[in-house]
């Protein structure tokens, strides 16, 4: 038996059944932009907004100041600055790298920051290397206001000494869903991630091999706090993580991560193979609030949880990461998200002209 489909659009689209299609069609648009704005914090109509290709510290500059809508720099080239890169309010742009052969092509710095995010700006890291020569100055800062997001490329070899933060210091908000936070170190707090009253999330990605310490006198060393993440005692700082690693990091407090008056959600990921004398993979302080489920916080040095109560310390024991072998957690880029939700535009769209086709009567 053979089904034919013969149906005239122009009918179709004009009587009630295409005003309805019209409509559902609207509203999947609208949930997938919705959905897109979740994940990337951009209306999906703005995801391609216009790309600019740089070769120097001058028209990079120029194409931040410029930037009048969602905009994407591309390196053809590694950049040395001479000046902080500031991203002001009101500018939204994604650094990236045309490297031919792979790899990603390197932002230099030169000042305590190599890039800096405004009250109101937006910069999304998506294939570049953010380091710093100064050898006294952090990958990036996120001012109060400012968003950073990290879909892929690394922030790595930075050094923070004012205020600790070796890649990453955040007072806004900072989305991390893939790329690395590695081989930084900072004086005292925090050598991948300080968090100062902001929020971080963290679904993808690795923070590795990053290093708090302090220099004392006689030029002895001695680790800080919180060798991956530190969270500074401020009631408004919010860490969830819901994927990736934080491995191989490095402090006396807290060698994965430091977390203290705040609230934390840890939902999945692993955090394994970090040192510390106190709190291999975290140090928690009594006045946080603390949730973990499906994470594995496994082998790491100087103990899995270590809780600071008042009066007396204790270690709590790791009853949850025990059993969270089976759990396997993945995160989306970018790009996986809209090809998604084209993918099922395109299909909704495809099953509502064959259903309504078949209501319509032609």
């Amino acid at each position: 038996m053979i089904v034919r489909f013969k149906f005239n659009l122009r009918r179709l689209f004009s009587g009630r059944w295409g005003l309805l299609f019209v409509f559902l069609l609207f509203v999947v648009v609208l949930v997938f932009s919705c959905f897109v704005l979740m994940f990337t914090g951009v209306f999906s109509f703005g995801i391609w907004g216009s790309d600019v290709v740089v070769s120097d510290e001058v028209e990079l500059y120029s194409a931040v100041n410029n930037a009048i809508r969602p905009t994407t720099i591309v390196f053809s080239n590694d950049i040395v600055l001479t000046e902080l890169l500031v991203v002001p309010k009101g500018k939204d742009v994604t650094l990236t790298s045309n490297c031919i052969g792979g790899g990603f092509y390197k932002l230099v710095g030169c000042s305590v920051s190599t890039i800096s995010v405004e009250e109101g700006g937006v910069l999304r890291l998506d294939g570049i290397f953010v380091t710093n020569k100064s050898g006294a100055g952090r990958g990036v800062t996120v001012t109060s206001g400012g968003k950073l997001f990290l879909y892929s490329g690394e922030i790595s070899g930075n050094h923070g000494v004012q205020d600790g933060g070796g890649g990453v210091y955040v007072a806004g908000s900072f989305i991390m869903s893939g790329g690395k936070i590695s081989d930084n170190t900072a004086f005292d707090r925090g050598g991948g991630v300080y968090l100062f009253n902001g929020s971080f999330s963290m679904s993808g990605g690795s923070i590795t091999n990053n290093i708090a310490f302090v220099v004392v006198d006689n030029n002895h060393t001695v680790y800080g706090a919180g060798g991956g993440v530190y969270a500074t005692p401020n009631s408004s700082n919010t860490f969830s993580m819901s994927g990736g690693h934080i491995s191989g990091n490095t402090a006396r407090y807290g060698g994965g991560a430091y977390l203290d008056i705040g609230s934390f959600r840890l939902l999945s990921g692993t955090i394994s193979g970090n040192t510390a004398e106190w709190g291999g993979g975290i140090y928690i302080s009594s006045t946080v609030s603390f949730s973990l489920t499906n994470t594995e916080i496994l082998d790491n040095n100087g103990g899995d949880i270590y809780q600071y109560h008042y009066g007396g310390d204790n270690e709590t024991p790791n009853s949850d990461s025990s059993n969270n072998s089976g759990w396997v957690s993945f995160s989306l880029s970018r790009d996986m998200i809209v090809w998604i939700g084209l993918i099922v535009i395109i299909v909704c769209v495809i099953v509502a002209v064959l259903f309504f086709a078949s209501k319509a009567k032609l």
